[in-house]
């Protein structure tokens, strides 16, 4: 007997992880937008959950999160990987 695939609950998507970090620092998107160098408008998308990561916009998170490059792209992929199997 073929064991049966496993689905996440709930995927959490790139968007979830930003917000995070953004509310233990109480910042809002322009906060974010201003340290970091990344569009206020690019901020919103990936917050809504409607855009990925750039190889830009996770070099700008890490450096303004204190985080690595990679963090970030993992957690994107990992986003990617689970919205695709549903």
């Amino acid at each position: 007997m073929k064991p049966a695939k496993l689905i996440p609950a709930r995927t959490l998507e790139i968007g979830y992880f930003v917000r995070e970090q953004m509310e233990c620092r109480n910042w809002d998107v322009n906060i974010l937008s201003n340290k970091s160098g990344i569009r206020r408008s690019e901020l919103t998308l990936l917050l809504e959950n409607g855009k990925h990561l750039t190889n830009e916009t996770a070099y700008a998170l890490a450096n303004v999160f204190g985080s690595s490059y990679q963090y970030w792209m993992n957690l994107d992929s990992k986003s990617n990987r689970n919205t695709e199997n549903l």
